[in-house]
């Protein structure tokens, strides 16, 4: 890799949520320009996405943390202080990181799912090529201290640092202005301790990353002018793509455009586009080469 190449990685998250979340991230490989996938083991459709990984070997699949707003791996009674008397992982999540802060017992038992989280995708026999969490939740300071040890223990080479440039997503999109200032504040914070954290341990991740301040509204037009921003290094894009709006997100994803997602993904307006500015599609596996 020379340092005037730009490598983008795209990726589908919650594979294995459901399956319209998994046709989608599987169509988007196949037709599009979907390189990766990031697997939430607790989702309801985890079975049916360890096979379809298998069947679409050239799709880098990774683990997507889950700790907000899901179902726990382990059984509640070793999760008294994390999970609900139905075994639900907290849903709010602004709540969930002051407890998981705050809260020694709570940070003991995320210590123990998180490790029961990734024991569950290596049981796949799968190889994950890199770590990130359902949102953004990885970069928490309590859960990146537990990470980091685990990523060493596992062999995990690769972090998602959700770094993204405030003034691109205000030019390709103007609106919402105050929600996208206070999560580029929050989680360029987060990612700047998380960055730190990393350094000299080994481990790799993308030079920048789009998505998070436009999650669930990468459509069409915004790739085609995200494409024009791109610098050179690793970008990530983190997508969300799915045949149909999952009613089971319907509390927690209002205004996400999935369907437009995998639109966009399989646009062959989109792929000429990263022909004509040269960039290049690749994976996790690109920031190991050169």
């Amino acid at each position: 890799m020379t340092s005037k190449a730009r490598i983008l990685i795209v990726t589908g998250d919650d594979f294995g949520f459901s399956p319209s979340i998994n046709a989608a991230v599987t169509q988007a490989h196949r037709q599009g320009i979907l390189t990766s996938a990031s697997l939430m083991v607790n989702g309801g459709a985890f079975e049916e996405a360890v096979s379809l990984a298998r069947q679409h070997p050239t799709l880098e699949v990774g683990i997507h943390i889950s700790l907000v707003r899901s179902r726990s791996t382990l059984p509640r009674q070793e999760l008294p202080n994390l999970v609900d008397a139905g075994g639900g992982l907290p849903e709010n999540p602004v709540a969930a990181g002051f407890r998981f802060y705050f809260s020694r017992p709570c940070r003991e038992e995320l210590k123990k799912e998180i490790e029961a989280q990734i024991q569950k995708f290596l049981d796949t026999g799968l190889t994950p090529t890199h770590l990130d969490g359902h949102l953004h939740f990885h970069v928490h300071p309590a859960v990146v201290d537990i990470l980091l040890p685990l990523m060493e223990k596992y062999a995990i080479p690769s972090f998602r640092l959700p770094l993204e440039e405030l003034a691109v997503s205000r030019r390709i999109d103007p609106g919402r202005l105050f929600d996208k200032t206070f999560h580029s504040l929050v989680y360029s914070r987060l990612s700047a301790r998380a960055l730190r954290k990393l350094q000299g341990k080994g481990f790799s991740h993308p030079d920048r990353f789009y998505g998070l301040l436009a999650s669930g509204r990468l459509d069409e037009a915004y790739l085609l002018a995200l494409f024009d921003h791109l610098e050179p290094g690793v970008t990530e894009i983190g997508t969300h793509p799915a045949l149909s709006s999952p009613p089971e997100l319907a509390r927690w994803a209002s205004g996400y455009c999935f369907e437009e997602e995998l639109r966009a993904l399989c646009s062959p307006r989109v792929r000429e586009k990263l022909l004509e500015r040269g960039i290049v599609l690749g994976g996790y596996r690109a920031l190991q080469v050169g």
